[in-house]
């Protein structure tokens, strides 16, 4: 699934460039000086006008909330994934033991 930004560049920018401020978040992120998330680079860069709510009500342009959740939502997805990878990691590990202390006792 593409992540948030990915959206916003595929629906919102006519050129292949991304905006100037997106790049140098990213360049920041990628650096250590900043920690956003992307959900966090989006709310810095998204624009802000005047709204239509005349697409939204005719149900032609969804919101992002409606598409991924709030921001606290996605946090806490992604917090209950890597949960889930670091208790099947450890399931692996202790199964490679098992299998091990199987071996060593036929033998």
């Amino acid at each position: 699934m593409p992540g948030l930004l990915d959206v916003y560049e595929e629906t919102h920018l006519t050129s292949e460039k991304l905006p100037n401020k997106m790049k140098r978040l990213l360049e920041q992120r990628k650096a250590g000086e900043i920690s956003l998330t992307d959900e966090e680079i989006y709310a810095k860069i998204k624009p802000k006008g005047k709204r239509n709510t005349r697409d939204r009500r005719t149900g032609v342009s969804p919101s992002i909330t409606s598409l991924f959740g709030g921001f606290s939502e996605c946090e806490k997805l992604r917090k209950e994934a890597d949960k889930a990878m670091n208790e099947a990691a450890e399931t692996k590990k202790e199964a490679i033991s098992a299998n091990e202390q199987n071996k060593i006792l036929t033998k």
